[in-house]
C-alpha cells in the first residue's frame, strides 16, 4: 500500500510508531490494556490525519489474511479508535498522541474496548464476557 499511497503511509508509519511508544511507556505493566490501547490509538491519530475511509483501509491491511481472535479483537478496537479520532478537535490538550491516550484510555475505563483474557476468552474492557454470539457476527469491524 505505501507504494500506491505514499503520504497516507509516512502517517501510517508516524502513528503507528507513536502508538507503540506511548502504549509502552504508560502500560508496560499490562499487556492487553497495552496491546488494546495500541490498536485504539493508533486508529485515532491516523483518522484524525488521513480521514475514516483511509484509516481504516490501512487497519484492514494489517490485519489482512487472520482470522484469529486476536484480530477480531484488534478490529473491534480499532474501529473504536476511529470513531474517537473523529472527535479529537472537540477536546482541548496541547498534545494531539497525548489526546488519543486520554480518549482511548477512557474508553478502556468505561468499558467499550475489547481484550483477550488469559484463557483466550474476549471481554469487554471493563471485564465483561463478550458473548459468543457477538464476538463471531459478521460485521464491518469483524469480516
Amino acid at each position: 500500500m505505501c507504494a500506491a499511497r505514499p503520504y497516507e503511509c509516512f502517517w501510517w508509519s508516524s502513528s503507528s510508531a507513536q502508538a507503540r511508544i506511548w502504549t509502552g511507556w504508560l502500560y508496560w505493566f499490562n499487556s492487553s490494556k497495552r496491546n488494546t490501547l495500541r490498536h485504539c490509538v493508533w486508529q485515532c491519530l491516523l483518522t484524525y490525519r488521513i480521514g475514516w475511509k483511509s484509516a481504516a483501509d490501512w487497519a484492514v491491511a494489517h490485519e489482512a489474511g487472520s482470522t484469529s481472535k486476536d484480530t477480531k479483537v484488534d478490529y473491534h478496537n480499532n474501529l473504536m479508535g476511529r470513531v474517537i479520532g473523529t472527535h479529537l478537535d472537540e477536546m482541548t490538550y496541547p498534545s494531539l498522541v497525548g489526546k488519543a491516550v486520554i480518549l482511548c484510555d477512557s474508553s478502556w475505563d468505561a468499558g467499550y474496548l475489547w481484550y483477550l483474557d488469559d484463557l483466550k476468552r474476549p471481554r469487554w474492557s471493563d471485564g465483561r464476557l463478550i458473548s459468543t454470539y457477538r464476538f463471531n457476527e459478521p460485521g464491518p469491524n469483524n469480516p
